[in-house]
């Protein structure tokens, strides 16, 4: 590709080699502007959907984004490349013309030569050729718009300054007379027009300047003009030159309608989306929520900044303290007097009862276009007498709780950041280069910050504070969990004191729970869970739960009845509970291994009814502590065990920590139902953990451990321990554990001696799922050595045992197996027939792993049968299955659906 350029400054255009280039429909081009306004710099997929779909995105949006990416590809090749974060356009292939702009400023500013700036100015000042993004702006991309325009002005500003001290009084007039009739409120350049005019000998012209500024903003704002350009009035009336400072800047506005919101810190990053959603809102109240410390007042403070030109009578500013460590929170009638008073209501004359103020605040307001920003709320009682009457006023609340009786008003909960986001926080506060030099430590420390914004900052001003340490020592030291959230403290910042607030006013056995789950690692909590962790019934949890949320200490998790904890806020809790006796922490998380090994024994009696040693080995039923979830079907066992996923490897640790036997029946116990949605790798460190820990009935485990070892593809590994639990179960006289694990030995080593002496085991007993699995095995075998015949004939008998034996489990994987062997010799009509089969088979039983892969090898037997369109309906199918079972990851889900006929994932095996 040759020498392309991307225009954003008026329709976006793109030209390689000079030569304008079409691109197909208006997203595409959408999409383009938001990569090229931060050329250089990766865009994530979030991002984009937030600038160019805002509030209404699609639900096949990144599917959207991805035919939009493909798109800009044909047209820039690689210049559009993939990272790991979304996408980047490329500073090396590409010029964009906003960013030209943007270095031509900066190249300006640190010129010596007036006149070298001037031309620099001015170069970029004509790469505007219109309204920036014509015809293509959203509510996320009107924020970019606005960006631009500043730029613009900021450009125009320092040219004419220059151009002033360079003394083209009357060069410029012409020019400062259009910037002031395209923005005639703008008073830094009607200033700069009556400089150039005065200057001129066109005195008269000047002051007629002046008369027609203050004029407009009489009549449009009832205001008078700064007192920068009431004094240079003065000084053109005077002749009084000595007064003239061509350089001089107005000052910021005149106080005759209140500006009392807090400026927005120059640290503020991260919170795009949420910023594009506010300002996108119609609604005359924006609720903003959140827990302590992420950053709720500096998006309100950023929303009030975008929103002031539109409020000219004035920005109204409290802080209620509703959530300030050790402060009261703020009366009303305190806070309407406070306002009043901004308004110019003398004292006499402020009424002395909430009522009265509150009627008479409503009065001074009505007809205003007022802002009003209401920080750090305790309730809705608080903030319904401060808000303002009328139409045309608009009011800010920050709060921690959802204030869901505020009417009219557009909600929105602000959680924590990412790690990119965090980490560019940071370095806003250090300094890029501190944070480029160690990339590695800048992220863990904004981990171990639980990527709360008050945290990172704290971190932030210790660093500063400290210039002598690496960030890497700081990540060290807020490593040790035992002393983080000392370290994350300066002045009178900490995060200890902002999460006390949370736990004011909790009942007493609200403290306990939350105790109680600081004690634990777990990614989230259902309500079950945490009724056996407390040793009450759910429905008296549930309330306790309900506060908690309330008081922003949990938040609500991925599903219903389900609770997440912020990692800072679990290490309080667990200082928090050292209150509680050891013998009281132990018994809660020995309730609450059980309620899991519980859990897991139910679905494991459904799963495989015949397999009685997973349902009693470690644990006998009469030393369990807590009853476990009552499933209604297979279909809610494998919603719990998804919700579940993330604690897997954890309840394992914490089971160890027992001491009992707990470990190794946790173990037993989930290898079917969990192994029935996959989960290798986790049931891997399950498995090992077992085998480090405990001596006692590890051959089950053994067993399992060879199963997915062999999944993986680690057969040494798996004809090592599958070898020792053989040996195991033939000196127990197991004779029926002897033979299935044989089988899967078979599998591991690829020795036939070990089926037929499985087979022979078999015909001791009625179950004849021995010797069918046997066989199954057996048929792999023949089949490596190309005898698709033989190897057909093993299951075709194999299928012949299950279903006598009932085993609709083994049905679908005998099935599977024939769909998969005709496939490789070309039986094609056959294999269709034998997979359709075995996907329903799979699906009846919630084998969902197994039920994914077959319907992946079924659509690859129908796109070869020329049936493409079905056979991409099916494909569709197994990737959406894939991706709730997590094996396979959303960002791979674009290049799956690019391909024609993409290979099977590794991760999708149809054998658990």
């Amino acid at each position: 590709m040759g020498a392309a350029e991307v225009r954003v400054l008026g329709p976006v255009e793109v030209l390689v080699d000079g030569e304008p280039v079409e691109l197909p429909g208006r997203r595409s081009r959408q999409v383009l502007a938001a990569l090229a306004v931060d050329v250089g710099r990766s865009v994530s997929v979030e991002r984009l959907v937030d600038l160019v779909w805002s509030h209404d995105p699609p639900k096949s949006v990144r599917t959207q984004v991805a035919i939009q990416i493909s798109a800009l590809r044909r047209a820039l090749g690689e210049a559009v490349e993939t990272t790991a974060e979304g996408y980047r356009l490329r500073d090396d292939a590409v010029r964009v013309d906003a960013d030209r702009a943007e270095r031509a400023l900066r190249e300006a500013r640190e010129q010596d030569c007036a006149d070298d700036a001037v031309g620099l100015l001015r170069a970029a000042l004509k790469l505007w050729r219109a309204e920036p993004l014509v015809g293509l702006r959203t509510p996320g991309l009107e924020i970019v718009v606005r960006g631009l325009g500043e730029l613009r002005t900021t450009l125009a500003d320092e040219l004419y300054d220059a151009e002033l001290r360079l003394g083209r009084h009357r060069e410029v007039i012409n020019e400062l007379r259009a910037l002031v009739e395209e923005d005639p409120l703008r008073e830094r350049f009607r200033a700069k027009l009556m400089t150039a005019l005065w200057r001129s000998g066109r005195k008269v012209e000047a002051l007629e300047a002046y008369q027609a500024g203050r004029n407009l903003l009489v009549e449009q704002l009832g205001i008078e003009p700064d007192p920068k350009l009431r004094d240079l009035h003065q000084a053109i009336l005077a002749d009084d030159h000595a007064a003239d400072e061509a350089d001089a800047e107005p000052a910021p506005p005149a106080a005759v309608a209140p500006a009392e919101v807090p400026s927005t810190s120059p640290t503020f990053t991260g919170r795009e989306a949420e910023l594009a959603k506010l300002l996108g809102s119609t609604a005359r109240r924006l609720a903003l929520n959140g827990p302590g410390g992420v950053g709720k007042s500096c998006l309100a403070w950023q929303v009030a900044a975008a929103l002031a030109p539109e409020h000219p009578d004035g920005q109204l500013y409290v802080n209620l303290h509703g959530a300030t460590p050790g402060t009261e929170p703020l009366a009303p009638l305190d806070v309407l007097r406070r306002f009043l008073r901004s308004l110019g209501l003398p004292d006499r004359d402020i009424p002395s009862t909430e009522d009265e103020a509150a009627a008479r605040f409503r009065t001074l307001t009505a007809g205003r276009r007022l802002l009003v920003v209401l920080d750090d709320a305790l309730n809705g009682s608080q903030v319904r007498p401060l808000l303002p009457a009328g139409p045309d006023a608009t009011t800010i609340v920050t709060s921690r709780s959802v204030l869901a009786d505020l009417e009219d008003a557009d909600h929105l909960a602000v959680g924590g950041m990412d790690d990119v986001r965090s980490v560019e926080l940071l370095a806003r506060l250090v300094g890029t280069a501190r944070v480029a030099a160690e990339p590695h430590a800048a992220t863990e420390v904004v981990q171990q910050c639980g990527r709360l914004p008050l945290a990172v900052k704290i971190a932030g001003a210790r660093l500063v504070g400290r210039p002598d340490w690496a960030l890497a020592t700081f990540a060290a030291r807020l490593r040790d969990e035992r002393n983080r959230l000392d370290e994350l403290q300066y002045g009178d910042l900490a995060v200890r004191a902002s999460l006390a607030v949370g736990w004011q006013g909790l009942n007493d056995t609200a403290t306990r729970l939350l105790g109680l789950i600081g004690t634990l690692e777990l990614d989230e909590l259902g309500l079950e869970a945490a009724a056996a962790l407390d040793g009450r019934a759910p429905r008296a949890v549930r309330r306790d739960l309900d506060q908690l949320v309330e008081a922003r200490l949990l938040e609500p998790g991925a599903g219903p009845d389900r609770f997440t904890v912020h990692d800072l806020v679990r290490l309080d809790a667990r200082e928090r509970s050292a209150q509680l006796s050891a013998t009281e922490r132990d018994e809660a998380a020995r309730r609450l291994v059980h309620f899991f090994l519980e859990s897991l024994r139910t679905a494991s009696r459904l799963y495989a009814p015949h397999s009685a040693w997973r349902v009693t080995t470690g644990v006998a039923d009469h030393e369990l502590r807590a009853s476990g979830m009552a499933f209604a079907d297979r279909q809610a066992i494998i919603d719990w065990i998804r919700a579940e996923s993330g604690n897997l490897v954890r309840l394992a640790h914490l089971a160890a920590s027992l001491g009992g036997g707990e470990l190794v029946a946790y173990a037993v116990a989930l290898h079917v139902p969990v192994g029935s949605q996959g989960y290798w790798q986790e049931r891997r460190e399950i498995y090992e953990l077992v085998l480090a820990e405990s001596t006692a009935d590890v051959a089950y485990v053994q067993r399992d451990l060879g199963l997915v070892c062999c999944h993986l593809g680690l057969f040494d590994r798996a004809r090592v321990v599958l070898e020792q639990a053989v040996r195991t179960f033939r000196d127990r006289g197991d004779a029926y554990l002897e033979a299935d694990t044989l089988v899967l030995l078979a599998e591991a080593d690829g020795e036939v001696d070990h089926l037929r002496r499985a087979r022979a085991l078999s015909q001791r007993f009625d179950d004849y799922r021995l010797e069918a699995n046997a066989l199954v095995a057996m048929s792999e075998l023949l089949a490596k050595g190309g005898e698709y015949a033989d190897a057909r004939g093993c299951l075709e008998k194999a299928l012949d045992l299950y279903r006598t034996q009932g085993s609709t489990t083994g049905i679908g994987r005998a099935l599977g197996k024939l769909g998969e062997l005709c496939q490789r010799s070309g039986d094609l009509e056959d294999a269709a027939s034998y997979l359709s089969q075995a996907v329903e088979a799979c699906r009846k039983v919630g084998m969902s792993l197994r039920e994914a892969a077959r319907t992946w090898d079924l659509a690859d037997v129908l796109h070869d049968l020329g049936h493409v369109d079905e056979a991409r309906r099916h494909r569709d199918a197994a990737i959406e299955l894939g991706v709730r079972l997590g094996a396979i990851a959303p960002d791979q889900v674009e290049a799956l659906k690019a391909e024609p006929r993409p290979p099977r994932p590794g991760s999708l095996r149809s054998d658990p």
